[in-house]
């Protein structure tokens, strides 16, 4: 509920009504209507409530909404391909990715470019500044795997999510010093403290 009530004039913004966190939680948890439904399609607001901060989650709704309108462009008469042309590498992956149906996501309306600058120049700038890997640990030798996703750099919130999965982690390394991986996990779901 916290995570709601940090960020309910986002919430209230997209939804685009007067809701307090309570009604918001009610209706999270005891709707019959997909939870995606009730963000209004909105996965900046998904992830906001997954805990991955109100930045990243706006980044990567972004940066949905860049690459189906740059693909919906690409269309007869080819209104993009100039662009398309000025995309750096990793950006006409992401490009190529939602264009071959990889990912999915239910574009509603045209998303011009909030900052003045082309499309794709919004694309490369928002993803040459973000990290993919949590830094400070290892994913193929960590036994616990930590969270990766991708996260704004040199962002106060993923300085502060950052902290949170470290001290997480340690916890998580601790308690399966204490026994069996199956024992600990089913005790911390059977009796979480």
């Amino acid at each position: 509920m916290k995570v709601i009530s940090d960020n309910i004039d986002t919430f209230q913004e997209i939804l685009d009504r007067r809701i307090d966190s309570e009604q918001l939680l009610q209706e999270l948890c005891y709707s019959e209507r997909d939870v995606i439904e009730i963000l209004n399609g909105n996965s900046a607001l998904l992830g906001i409530l997954l805990g991955y901060g109100k930045i990243n989650s706006t980044n990567f709704e972004r940066k949905v909404n860049i690459c189906h309108e740059l693909n919906a462009k690409m269309t007869p008469p080819f209104s993009a391909a100039q662009e398309i042309k000025s995309l750096l590498p990793f950006s006409r992956i992401l490009v190529g990715l939602y264009d071959n149906g990889t990912f999915s996501y239910p574009s509603k309306e045209s998303y011009p470019s909030s900052q003045g600058i082309s499309l794709a120049d919004e694309l490369n700038d928002i993803l040459s500044n973000e990290s993919f890997q949590l830094y400070g640990s290892d994913f193929f030798l960590d036994k616990i795997i930590a969270p990766i996703f991708a996260a704004r750099k040199e962002s106060p919130e993923t300085e502060k999510l950052h902290k949170d999965y470290l001290a997480t982690k340690h916890q998580l390394n601790q308690a399966y010093l204490q026994g069996s991986f199956l024992k600990v996990t089913l005790n911390q779901w059977m009796c979480p403290q």
